[in-house]
């Protein structure tokens, strides 16, 4: 029986929101059973040598929690929905923010769960080693002492005023850069309202590695261990695989996931081990527009970022990339994207965009599609060529996606 799509639940009002890629892709929201602890340390060894980010949290607050997710995709809604003011303002009452994330009831316990998720985001330090993306420089770098929120203000009337409380919070102005600089994913709050606290660090992890590779093999255990998830009491590696199945059931049947699907394979190195096999989609994902504004969440936004991602592209190609995703069949450009990447992988580019943008306008000539990239001859059939690429998909998966 096929498992139904968890973006199709009515719970989480706000759908597909666009997250900034360094607050979602690190595993910075602890799970319960870390919330008391001050200090976490965790190693990012998917984003590079050296590379760590550290959290410090405040005794009153602590750490930061799954919860403070699903909260910061919200405001990030609301700030998409207030127009993307380059300052990061975002104005709202803590009552909505409750009924974006599906709450049926407005109760005091929810309210001051969410009210401390604020402060959270406010007040817990982070420190990024050498993983904080600037789209700005375009490069990673090491940022100190900073928070996702810069500021925030509750403003509450007295026991006994009448009066109605409102809230205004500000985005960390690096965050609000690289949210207007595209530096983002697209994330669906329903898929995360269904998931375990530890599932929303595997949907992270995820769609971040199986942006770059069609195939992904990971130990169990060292997956946990960099997800800062504790292993105490799990001898087998089959326990832990046990853990993980709801959660990578339910990423598998999300519309908006690089995740096709997946296996545990025994482990060759590590006794009592097993490896977690990840298999990327053939066909990149496309995506549900969002409710605030099509020029936020653009399906063409989405296919050239995907195509920057998975052929490591800083910035030079960014326009060429974009003119191939406006007027070239999709299968084509699958093609050309695992041709690329495969290029790269047997070390027969060192440029595996300029290479895709190469072969990409080499095709253009061949099907007479104009990139608008100077002079193109037309060649007898191009049209049929066009509709030739568009019936048959098949001939245009690269020999690394898996089925």
């Amino acid at each position: 029986m096929k498992q139904k799509d968890p973006e199709t639940t009515k719970k989480g009002k706000c759908g597909v929101v666009r997250l900034e890629r360094n607050v979602d892709s690190l595993p910075i929201w602890a799970p319960k059973a870390y919330a008391g602890m001050l200090e976490r340390t965790y190693t990012l060894s998917w984003k590079g040598e050296g590379a760590e980010v550290q959290v410090m949290a405040l005794p009153k607050y602590g750490q930061l929690r799954s919860l403070d997710k699903l909260v910061l995709t919200a405001l990030i809604y609301l700030w998409n929905e207030q127009g993307r003011r380059a300052d990061g303002r975002i104005a709202f009452q803590i009552a909505g923010l409750i009924k974006l994330l599906g709450h049926s009831h407005q109760g005091g316990r929810v309210y001051r769960r969410i009210k401390q998720s604020l402060r959270r985001l406010k007040h817990t330090g982070l420190q990024f080693i050498n993983c904080f993306y600037d789209k700005q420089e375009e490069t990673y770098k090491t940022t100190r002492d900073t928070n996702i929120l810069y500021e925030l203000l509750i403003v509450e009337p007295k026991k006994d005023q009448t009066g109605y409380e409102w809230t205004v919070a500000y985005l960390n102005l690096d965050v609000a850069n690289n949210l207007l600089g595209n530096y983002t994913r697209p994330i669906s709050l329903p898929l995360l309202l269904r998931l375990s606290e530890r599932g929303i660090l595997f949907e992270s992890y995820i769609n971040g590695v199986l942006w770059r590779r069609p195939v992904i093999t990971k130990d169990v255990f060292e997956l946990w261990q960099e997800l800062g998830l504790s292993t105490k009491g799990y001898g087998y590696g089959s326990r832990l695989a046990a853990k993980m199945r709801v959660d990578l059931d339910t990423i598998a049947a999300a519309s908006s996931s690089l995740l096709e699907r997946y296996e545990f394979s025994d482990s060759k190195t590590r006794a009592r081990s097993k490896n977690l096999v990840l298999y990327r989609k053939a066909r990149m994902p496309r995506l549900p527009r969002s409710s605030y504004g099509d020029e936020a969440l653009d399906e063409v936004d989405i296919q050239v970022e995907q195509i920057r991602s998975m052929l490591r592209d800083a910035s030079n190609n960014d326009s060429n990339i974009r003119r191939i995703a406006e007027r070239m069949p999709a299968p084509v450009i699958d093609k050309g994207v695992f041709d690329a990447w495969g290029r790269y992988r047997d070390r027969q580019t060192s440029n595996p965009a300029a290479y895709f943008v190469g072969i990409m306008k080499k095709k253009a000539i061949e099907l007479d599609i104009d990139l608008g990239m100077g002079r193109r001859s037309k060649q007898e059939g191009g049209r049929g060529e066009i509709q030739h690429a568009l019936e048959t998909p098949s001939d245009c998966r690269g020999e690394d996606v898996v089925r």
